[in-house]
């Protein structure tokens, strides 16, 4: 086994021990819950009682579980296998030798929220000196006239506004294939071999210059990587459902985001946003066909993030 593949005993080790401290608290909860069943029910009622019970009782485990894998994990400085304490920061001129490209897929967004999020992200690489480095594209799916022709106008705006030194695209698709996906596809076709990396943006993401510089940076020292993905974090909320979110994510989002990482390594999912991609592997393995079944399972895929994470993985390559 290489060096590059050592974590991967490290991450079977953990899953086993995850899988095993579940049972043992589903099977100990399922005894529990069998005493409390009243003797005249019926074995078939028993029976279903304690399937149901146990599903829902191991799914709350797992959450539970991975929770004190990343509370261990952070308590004691970190993940001593994760990819980002594995390689050290460096120095940011090198990056400029890494053609790099930003995308933000939309459809019928709010267009001054929107575009106003991705200008202060490309005002904050401005500020760091490194606006050279990355291009910025806004691939639209809206089709709605009004709405477009404001996309249009704003990104015009934005582009006078930032100056001749920063590319910043806009481009519409004429055809909405496949959704965010083919928005994507369409993107790589015919840009795609200009660049190492994309980081794939969604219409309310917020990566500050010195998180896009680190996604390069681990990009660049790790070639087995096909994807890297960061740990969203929700912010400015404003209905009770979404503040509440992001409350819990405040409480223990971060503590769930470790555990996560140290059990999964280089073996995780990716959540469509918020991450870099060596577009090349991209491109050669994770092309997504309609599916040809009944029903549900006909037509565009629509979860395509976790597919493309198993198919760079089954490529070779590390999520």
């Amino acid at each position: 086994m290489s060096s590059s593949d050592s974590w991967r005993p490290v991450a079977l080790r953990r899953r086993l021990l995850l899988a095993f401290l579940v049972a043992a608290q589903t099977l100990f909860g399922m005894l529990l819950f069998s005493q409390t069943v009243p003797e005249q029910a019926g074995s078939l009622s028993i029976a279903a009682l304690l399937t149901v019970f146990g599903v829902l009782f191991a799914w709350i485990g797992v959450g539970f579980w991975t929770a004190v894998f990343g509370f261990v994990a952070l308590r004691f400085g970190g993940d001593g296998w994760s990819l980002s304490r594995r390689v050290e920061p460096e120095g940011c001129r090198e990056l400029l030798s890494a053609p790099t490209a930003v995308v933000m897929p939309i459809c019928h967004e709010p267009v001054q929220h929107t575009l106003g999020g991705l200008k202060a992200i490309i005002q904050d690489l401005g500020q760091k000196g490194q606006a050279r480095a990355v291009d910025f594209y806004v691939l639209s799916d809206s089709r709605d006239p009004d709405i477009w022709l404001e996309e249009q106008a704003t990104c015009e705006q934005i582009r006078r506004e930032l100056g001749p030194h920063q590319h910043l695209f806009y481009r519409r698709r004429n055809v909405n294939l496949k959704y965010k996906s083919g928005n994507i596809a369409d993107f790589l076709r015919r840009w795609g071999r200009r660049y190492r990396y994309m980081v794939v943006l969604d219409a309310d993401s917020l990566l500050s210059a010195d998180c896009i510089t680190r996604l390069i940076q681990l990009m660049e020292a790790r070639p087995e990587a096909g994807i890297i993905q960061t740990a969203p974090r929700l912010a400015r909320a404003e209905t009770r459902f979404a503040r509440l979110q992001q409350f819990a994510n405040r409480c223990y989002g971060r503590l769930y985001s470790a555990g996560l990482a140290a059990i999964q390594l280089g073996e995780a999912t990716y959540w469509g946003h918020n991450a870099i991609i060596r577009v090349a592997p991209f491109m050669a393995h994770c092309g997504l066909r309609k599916l040809q079944g009944p029903g549900l399972f006909r037509g565009p895929v629509l979860s395509h993030d976790f597919i493309e994470a198993a198919l760079l993985g089954r490529a070779g390559y590390e999520v």
